[in-house]
């Protein structure tokens, strides 16, 4: 989705044979013990990292929508949110927050999760991440806000909270994923590579902006 490539693969192989190739960000993450990993699209820090140990470990039978949906159902009735201690620096300045962390995306892309806009009005081009921490919430008003991953409004919630920075700091044992893959928790560094790989897409717009 992010890179607009068409699910119909004839149409995705003439974007690959012809679409445009761009300079791109990565993210790159740094966990305390020296290991490092990268991600093009998004990375989830808390509840995310759980849906996606569910969702990877079910048989995807039925797609990735309701695959990713139904692992968001049983996140949250199961995970309760997290003391945590977030920091971050970006344009403007320097930031912190400290609280339960329910879920935080740092996105570098515009959506993850089968649909889930998390990155809506960012750019994969500007050398940022578009930062939202969702803070402690309990089952009913998860559910209520459940509409808003899809829609590109949870930043908007009042318990949330949506930063650009190109480096974000997670202080807390928390669960974590990349691009979709469960990977080891943080406490971890999350670092923005500006314009580190060459991406080839179906872009109408600059790549990222909505």
């Amino acid at each position: 989705r992010s890179l607009e490539v068409p699910k119909v693969l004839e149409k995705a192989l003439w974007v690959a044979s012809t679409g445009t190739t761009l300079p791109l960000d990565l993210g790159l993450i740094r966990w305390d013990d020296g290991r490092t990993r990268t991600f093009v699209n998004v990375a989830g820090v808390g509840a995310n990292g759980e849906v996606c140990r569910r969702a990877n470990g079910s048989s995807k039978r039925f797609g990735g929508t309701a695959t990713f949906l139904g692992a968001v159902i049983g996140t949250i009735v199961s995970y309760r949110p997290v003391a945590s201690r977030w920091s971050w620096d970006g344009p403007d300045g320097h930031g912190e927050y400290e609280g339960d962390t329910m879920a935080a995306f740092c996105a570098n892309g515009h959506y993850c999760g089968a649909g889930m806009w998390v990155g809506k009005g960012g750019s994969m081009a500007d050398g940022l991440f578009d930062l939202t921490i969702l803070g402690g919430v309990g089952v009913g008003q998860a559910f209520r806000l459940l509409p808003r991953l899809y829609d590109g409004r949870l930043a908007e919630v009042s318990i949330a909270r949506r930063v650009r920075a190109h480096t974000v700091r997670a202080d807390a044992v928390l669960p974590m994923e990349g691009d979709g893959e469960t990977i080891p928790p943080a406490p971890a560094t999350l670092t923005v590579l500006p314009r580190a790989l060459q991406i080839r897409g179906g872009w109408l717009r600059p790549p990222g902006a909505s």
